[in-house]
């Protein structure tokens, strides 16, 4: 009704009582309010109206600030008849919704079945952490992780609205994803969560410990819930995957492993980014639709942590490993130098150099091989490996020199060939100066002239 009579008084003010013909030099302001006000009359019918419940709604004419109360539309469909969502599973509790996608072991996930898991060796996976070497790992005792979250931040107001846990049982491959249709929900939520995950021996994740167990930690800590996820053996596959694949990869992510190591493309995915906003409008409407791509998107996610991880232990065990590429090679063999198995480590650095490699990659090759050697005490093979580095650089790195210098120093006792390397070094470095750089220029001459200093006085003495 005030809707109405402000539009009558516009009208009487611009509008001619007989003709009905717009009042002279009334055309401007007012005019423009009485459009203004039609429009907004216009927008609120189609809200009240809305589109077919059956169809997904575009809110394209609503504006980025519309507020929460603005009025809801009664779906027909509800997230059962979504096609990503799996089977309703009733009986978990009560306040919240549990779904379960079922993948047949012989599901053919990029190049690898979801059963190859099984026919890894059990040594395989003894690589990415020393917790597997007490015992055989069995995949059915892993818990496969994923969350998706109000934000990417993190931080203590960031809510884990879905919940994906991924497991292996004798006949299939399950992902249970618990919803949070609202905040609400997420007490007895989390209480199931803890009820399930108690079976199992390990987690397995993506940034799972810079990210997901963090926040659910935290989420339990707030809703009172006692459980501790640091009583599980926790596998992040960030870490083995940058080691082993930064290499030769732009970026890490869990979707560049999908495309460029698991060889899985996705169809029609959201992206993470868009997920938050997502959950948001889905908050606002409750239109069931706003949230398929989200289920699609978090299943697909957990399904690639147990592919991913199936290829990162075959590739970590030298009787299995099929490599494509050199520098995944090298990348294996680099992840084994970082956690200390110089033998495994050894054995894939040899097998690089059947690869052709970048030079900047060869060169960190030769340098921690080299490391290995001295510190297994081979010593003289080390030093071969100083002096072809010294004669097939390219520019100017310091470390051969330095360590071929050690080598004359303190194995060979002879000083003059020392002295010799360390000038050689100082030459190479004037004449790579503006490649160098001054702060790396300035290092390098201070531990250069401190070495040569002091196999001058040694040569001083030997002198007398």
């Amino acid at each position: 009704m005030k809707d109405k009579s402000l539009r009558d008084k516009l009208n009487k003010l611009i509008e001619d009582p007989v003709t009905g013909a717009i009042k002279k030099g009334k055309n401007s302001v007012l005019t423009d309010l009485r459009y203004r006000l039609e429009n907004i009359e216009k927008i609120h019918k189609r809200i009240k109206t809305d589109v077919a419940p059956s169809e997904k709604p575009s809110f394209t004419h609503l504006s980025r600030f519309e507020p929460v109360s603005a009025p809801v539309t009664e779906y027909r469909l509800d997230i059962q008849s979504l096609a990503s969502v799996g089977q309703r599973i009733e009986g978990e509790g009560e306040g919240f919704v549990l779904w379960e996608n079922c993948f047949a072991l012989d599901h053919s996930h990029g190049e690898l079945l979801l059963n190859s898991i099984k026919r890894v060796p059990p040594r395989s996976f003894a690589a990415f952490s020393n917790i597997f070497l007490q015992k055989e790992f069995n995949p059915e005792s892993a818990l496969f992780i994923d969350t998706e979250t109000t934000g990417l931040a993190g931080g203590t107001g960031t809510l884990a609205f879905m919940i994906g846990l991924g497991f292996f049982d004798q006949n299939s491959f399950k992902v249970r994803q618990y919803f949070m249709r609202d905040y609400g929900e997420e007490a007895a939520a989390l209480n199931s969560i803890t009820k399930f995950a108690s079976k199992f021996e390990y987690i397995i994740s993506f940034n799972g410990k810079g990210f997901d167990i963090p926040l659910l930690q935290a989420r339990m800590i707030l809703n009172r819930i006692k459980f501790d996820f640091s009583s599980f053996s926790h596998i992040d596959l960030l870490y083995p995957a940058r080691m082993i694949f930064k290499h030769r990869l732009e970026d890490c992510r869990l979707s560049s492993m999908e495309r460029f190591v698991i060889r899985f493309f996705r169809e029609d995915d959201v992206s993470s980014e868009e997920i938050p906003h997502l959950y948001f409008r889905y908050l606002r409407s409750k239109n069931p639709a706003l949230m398929d791509k989200v289920f699609y998107h978090n299943a697909m996610d957990i399904v690639s942590l147990a592919v991913l991880a199936t290829r990162i232990a075959e590739l970590l065990d030298k009787d299995t490993a099929n490599f494509e590429f050199g520098e995944d090679i090298f990348g294996v063999g680099h992840f084994y130098y970082s956690t200390g198995n110089y033998k495994n480590a050894e054995f894939f650095f040899r097998k690089s150099f059947e690869n052709p490699l970048p030079y900047k990659l060869r060169h960190k090759l030769l340098t921690e091989l080299s490391i290995i050697l001295k510190r297994t005490g081979r010593i003289d093979e080390a030093a071969e490996i100083w002096h072809g580095m010294i004669e097939g650089q390219k520019g100017f790195a310091i470390f051969p020199y330095i360590e071929l210098a050690k080598f004359h120093e303190h194995h060979k006792r002879s000083y003059l060939s020392a002295v010799e390397i360390v000038n050689n070094a100082v030459n190479k470095m004037q004449e790579a100066r503006s490649e160098i750089g001054a702060s790396n220029y300035s290092e390098f001459q201070k531990e250069l002239l401190h070495r040569l200093k002091r196999l001058e006085r040694k040569t001083k003495t030997l002198s007398w």
